[in-house]
């Protein structure tokens, strides 16, 4: 055997020494007091008491833990690290989070700078005076009084009762649902509260059988499909769309653009259908919740119908 490998080798003769239980003894105030006003025997050159110095180490706060140093056998990737003890029992999400960095720090974050609000290339104004009109529009919100929108008046909530289906991953199914849109049922609507615009496609409307004639000219661009290359919509159309049962429901007049390629969806209704409705999504649940002029009206969305769809927009 070399001499190297004798250095990187450990005794064979290792003994393990367990410390005594420190045995407590009983004091009465008098002796603890007079204790804790001598001199403090561990600090010999400092002219303090023991309890100035309990004090003193209470105001300054404990300080961290120090990590118990491994042994070379205890060390990742070692050969010895399993010889001798059990597996520890494997919890896939446990340490599928723990490695990809989702458990929660706990703490509140200082801001150190503020990033402002930069137009991008598609959506800057095209000249100064849109843009004069944009910030007299944005700045005039903080000088008119709040008047009460419509439905306001209705709460809703939500909570572990609404939690109505088990989601392995929550977040990452796309809210589907099947509202009624012109008297025809589409299985497949999006619920996109990202996106500034509700999109039914073409396809959609020539299968329902709609008079493609009626639609109006859209200079709307639609830049979420292809980077960098816009899509016209080949025009719009105002639909009816409606939620519930005859026993409870709602039914609000809709702008859509139609767009002329095909997706996995019917429709899309982005923010400006949601609030119309009032609506609030909540994607953990995959739940919908509204008022109604009877009660809040709660649609489940299509969990098989998510799992088939993509989580990203079309």
């Amino acid at each position: 055997m070399s001499k190297a490998r004798e250095r990187k080798r450990s005794p064979d003769n290792t003994v393990t020494i367990a410390d005594r239980p420190q045995q407590h003894t009983s004091l009465n105030q008098e002796e603890l007091d007079r204790l804790l006003d001598a001199k403090f025997p561990w600090h010999k050159d400092a002219n303090h008491t023991a309890r100035e110095c309990h004090a003193l180490s209470n105001s300054v706060g404990p300080e961290e833990p120090k990590r118990p140093r491994l042994d070379d056998r205890d060390r990742p990737g070692s050969s010895r690290s399993s010889r001798g003890r059990g597996r520890r029992n494997y919890s896939p999400r446990r340490d599928e989070d723990t490695e990809q960095g989702n458990r929660s720090p706990g703490t509140f974050q200082e801001e150190e700078w503020v990033v402002n609000f930069i137009f991008g290339v598609f959506s800057a104004p095209s000249c100064r005076h849109k843009i004069k009109l944009q910030n007299c529009d944005v700045n005039s919100v903080f000088r008119h009084p709040v008047e009460p929108l419509l439905w306001s008046e209705i709460p809703i909530t939500f909570d572990r009762h609404n939690h109505w289906v088990h989601l392995p991953r929550p977040g990452a199914y796309p809210l589907v649902v099947n509202p009624i849109i012109h008297q025809i049922r589409l299985a497949r609507v999006l619920i996109d509260g990202g996106g500034t615009l509700n999109i039914i496609f073409a396809k959609t409307l020539e299968d329902m059988g709609f008079d493609m004639t009626k639609l109006v000219p859209s200079d709307q661009a639609f830049y979420s499909i292809n980077p960098g290359t816009g899509s016209t919509p080949v025009g719009k159309v105002t639909l009816p769309v409606t939620f519930g049962t005859r026993d409870n429901y709602r039914t609000e007049s809709i702008i859509f653009e139609v767009m002329s390629f095909e997706t996995s969806y019917h429709a899309i209704l982005g923010r400006p259908a949601l609030a119309k409705f009032m609506v609030i999504p909540n994607h953990m649940y995959l739940l919908l919740k509204m008022p109604t002029p009877n009660r809040v009206l709660s649609i489940r969305g299509d969990i098989q119908t998510s799992q088939k769809q993509p989580a990203t927009r079309p």
